[in-house]
């Protein structure tokens, strides 16, 4: 399993190839309620994230997240983002046995959104895809 979505990182790096640099961060996203690992950040905007998963979520549904993000300084470890969102979509990815599904945030507050601010400024276009684990 973990073979066949490491080559779909390998194959979407090459496909990144404008970049100069390509860094992985892997940023692995668990259910609150369970501790259930969900899967891994793809993407993220200030509206919503987008994950890989081994399995379907539910459209519409809403979720209670958790993910450890990274601290600016890597000796600093990571701090625990907790957060609530709603699967807007979800589909089979062609590549692989994974499924995408993109997110919408729910009932961010201030705090909540200046950390998921300071995740899209500190990563930017590095944040390519995360591995579930």
């Amino acid at each position: 399993m973990f073979s066949k979505l490491l080559s779909l990182i390998r194959g979407m790096e090459i496909r990144r190839r404008w970049l100069n640099r390509v860094r992985l961060i892997y940023i692995a996203v668990f259910n609150r309620t369970d501790g259930h690992l969900v899967g891994s950040v793809v993407d993220i905007s200030m509206s919503g994230i987008r994950l890989m998963s081994r399995e379907a979520l539910t459209v519409d549904e809403v979720y209670e997240f958790k993910m450890d993000i990274p601290n600016t300084k890597p000796e600093s470890g990571t701090r625990e983002f907790k957060f609530d969102v709603r699967c807007v979509w979800c589909r089979k990815d062609v590549h692989s046995d994974l499924y995408g599904s993109g997110f919408e945030f729910r009932n961010i507050e201030m705090g909540d959104a200046q950390q998921i601010r300071n995740l899209i400024e500190q990563f930017g276009d590095t944040l390519t895809v995360g591995a579930a684990q």
